[in-house]
């Protein structure tokens, strides 16, 4: 059994790494889509006898554990865990502080490895050479070739060829020792605490008899290359080495993460191709890439952008129409807008470039024409106190270019409320003895219902339909709208809604009433009682208990009661689907609009111009994307809210011709959420479809969008967003009704 123990340093080192390293532990910078210490992770768990990894640094805890909480369920095959220093204690004297946190167990060996070191390390190999019965080794140092003058900025070895002891070291030598280079990577046995033992006694005692050097550093603090090989190379000491060719390179400075990104994604390619983008399972549109690049899942990219090659894309990044990235680092929560150029950067958190920005830098490449050549980390300034060339780097929050036209930043915000909608919602139930053509009232209570209805659910609407584009959770919708848009993101794509409200509203109620009285109007006999025999206040047509919307009349008034509504579920749910099925024709387009506003934010404009986008690709055929879903959910939907709301409206209060204004509520609310629980796989399935790209959709139908879904996430895939916008249902749709009870009212009392 072995132990791996990674070095990463405290917060005060790192400063040329800065400022990437500001807002972030330098181990947590990611480097080709996941941290450069979960690289190292990663090396270490490919050793089948390795049991426990041990991070050790001076980080605050709270830095490192949550991370380290979240990917130890990755790697359940070995335990990893932090050990925080209490003041910098060297590369050795941090192990031996810790010694008997490795040493529980019993390990034959220990790997040591740097926590600024990337590559492909042979650690399995480097093992196999330390337990070499024939050799008692004590260190194994990995090593590689470099050019001579290179080889100065590092830890340099002289090797006896044939054994591969190690005859000399020096730690950055000022002359030429050796091309032969310390790569910051150990394998250590048990036995190298009793010599760490011996410095710590005696610089111990140093201390106490006021003999310490005074160097600036604790006493305590013990180097490994300085203190150990150095004095025991040559000697009967047992240090070896293991030589490599594989890739190795040091992240020291911001710009060689450009270095480590390109050549990890070159691993990726050849061990874990899974991880390099998949046009068809971790894009949601099909923009053309080049060469090696890593996109996270959750980032939204126009397909006109050209990516690549040696690009990393972080979480929640959103590229515009037109850009091109090609060897650079794009950390999460970015916005790059349209037409864009980036070359050789690394641009920080949550930062903003406008459209037609430029970022270029210079490449900070080791030299192809020198054989064993690495990576140049060249200070910030030159000795005339001129900036080096190097790659551009954009710190965390950086604002570029932001013009007064480009405040708003580019949001995805594919969504819609389900039946929180004006053209849904419960006021829409017919006069069952009499429905006129809307009049003035109709309409005014019908568009500001609706209005009402919109503008309720405009937040719960994002949020769901964020949930249902990106398969996250309702919270982290929130957040990503906020954080792209602010407030108003939670209303985008409102324009076209609230212009046809009142035409969606009372396009439905003509075609309801005029279907509902038709089918259940008297014949003969009942038709002349009807008219005759009942009295004048009585009569439904000039007292009704219910509007042509259904909503209750005369709510909490002293007048005598009127009859109940007459017509049976079977009418409501007729003429329900008939109205719904009219609505079709104005509201998909309505809908297409608004899903792409919401998806695509400022890319493509106010409403006319996504219309233009899209009947210029597509046509008329176009507007009236995913006509099936959502005809499927506003049919369907608008069945089941006449039937659950009648039936509850009849069940909770069966004694009373008048209802409360409690009544109205609480039947709208509960048969709105109980049918968004019903047709929610119709509106996943629309919302899907609507938002898919105009070029290269990724679907071709109803039935293959329903595969695609179900294939991903299972059935909760089909009710993404159910849950957590059951009780918002519930809110907007009873707010919607009482609306438009009210106004009808109000209207009629007043005769206007």
């Amino acid at each position: 059994m072995v132990k791996a123990v990674i070095l990463i340093g405290g917060p005060q080192k790192g400063t040329r790494f800065r400022p990437l390293s500001l807002d972030v532990p330098k181990p947590l910078f990611p480097i080709a889509g996941i941290p450069l210490v979960q690289h190292l992770i990663e090396s270490c768990v490919q050793v089948p006898t390795l049991k426990e990894i041990l991070i050790l640094g001076n980080f605050p805890c709270a830095d490192i554990v949550p991370f380290l909480a979240e990917i130890s369920p990755l790697y359940d095959q070995v335990k990893i865990r932090y050990l925080q220093e209490y003041t910098q204690l060297g590369t050795a004297g941090g192990i031996y502080h810790f010694r008997d946190q490795i040493k529980a167990g019993n390990p034959s060996s220990f790997f040591l490895i740097n926590g600024d070191v990337c590559g492909d390390f042979p650690l399995q190999e480097m093992l196999e050479f330390h337990s070499d019965p024939k050799r008692k080794n004590l260190i194994t140092i990995l090593t590689a070739e470099a050019t001579r003058q290179q080889s100065m900025n590092y830890g340099c070895l002289i090797e006896n060829k044939e054994t591969h002891q190690v005859l000399h070291y020096v730690e950055k030598p000022e002359t030429f020792v050796s091309t032969l280079i310390n790569c910051g990577v150990y394998v250590c046995s048990l036995d190298i605490f009793l010599i760490i033992a011996k410095i710590f006694s005696q610089r111990q005692s140093n201390y106490y008899l006021g003999e310490a050097e005074s160097n600036g550093e604790s006493w305590e603090s013990i180097a490994l290359e300085q203190d150990i090989i150095m004095p025991s190379a040559g000697t009967q000491g047992h240090i070896y080495v293991y030589h490599s060719n594989r890739m190795w390179s040091q992240v020291k400075t911001a710009a060689s993460a450009i270095y480590a990104n390109r050549q990890h994604l070159d691993l990726y390619r050849k061990r874990q191709p899974d991880r390099l983008v998949g046009l068809e399972e971790k894009l949601s549109s099909s923009c053309q890439v080049i060469g090696d690049v890593y996109i996270h899942p959750t980032a939204h990219i126009h397909p006109s952008c050209v990516i690549g090659p040696n690009v990393s894309i972080g979480k929640n990044v959103i590229i515009g129409a037109g850009v091109r990235i090609r060897e650079s680092i794009i950390l999460g929560d970015t916005v790059i807008q349209e037409h864009s150029l980036l070359l050789y950067a690394i641009v920080g958190w949550d930062s903003f470039i406008g459209r037609w920005s430029r970022i270029e830098g210079t490449p900070s490449d080791p030299n192809p024409n020198k054989p064993f050549a690495k990576m140049e980390n060249v200070a910030l300034f030159n000795e005339e106190g001129r900036l080096n060339p190097s790659i551009t780097i954009l710190g965390c929050h950086v604002r570029l270019k932001i013009l007064k036209s480009c405040e708003k930043k580019c949001a995805t915000t594919n969504y819609e409320y389900g039946h929180l909608r004006s053209d849904t919602t419960l006021s829409k139930m017919g006069d069952t003895l009499n429905f006129e053509a809307p009049q003035a009232c109709d309409y005014f209570a019908g568009w500001v219902s609706g209005v009402a209805g919109l503008v309720t659910g405009a937040p719960f609407d994002a949020i769901k339909t964020k949930q249902q584009h990106l398969d996250i959770r309702f919270s982290d919708g929130a957040y990503t709208i906020r954080r792209l848009d602010g407030f108003s993101g939670f209303f985008r794509g409102l324009a076209l809604p609230l212009v046809f409200s009142g035409i969606l509203n009372v396009t439905f109620f003509a075609v309801y009433g005029k279907v509902l009285s038709y089918i259940t109007a008297p014949t003969g006999v009942d038709a002349w009682v009807r008219n005759e025999k009942i009295p004048e206040k009585m009569h439904l047509i000039n007292d009704p208990m219910f509007s042509s919307k259904g909503v209750a009349h005369n709510i909490g008034k002293s007048t005598e009661p009127p009859k109940k509504p007459e017509g049976n579920i079977r009418d409501f749910l007729i003429s329900g689907a008939i109205a719904n099925i009219a609505q079709l024709t104005v509201i998909c387009p309505v809908e297409v609009v608004k899903v792409r506003q919401q998806a695509y934010g400022s890319l493509i404009g106010g409403p006319v111009q996504a219309i233009r986008n899209i009947y210029g690709v597509k046509g008329i055929q176009g507007l009236y994307k995913g006509l099936l879903p959502l005809a499927l959910r506003n049919v369907g939907g608008g069945c089941i809210q006449c039937f659950a709301f009648m039936s509850i409206l009849e069940y909770s209060n069966p004694e009373k011709h008048s209802q409360t204004w409690g009544d109205v509520w609480f039947a709208g609310g509960m048969a709105g959420m109980i049918s968004w629980w019903v047709v929610a796989p119709f509106d996943v399935i629309k919302t899907k479809i609507q938002a898919d790209e105009v070029l290269s959709p990724k679907y071709k139908g109803t039935i293959h969008c329903s595969q695609k879904i179900y294939k991903n996430a299972g059935v909760f895939g089909l009710f993404r967003g159910v849950m957590s916008l059951s009780f918002p249902a519930f809110i907007v749709n009873g707010a919607t009704f009482l609306v438009y009870n009210y106004v009808l009212d109000t209207c009629n009392e007043n005769k206007f």
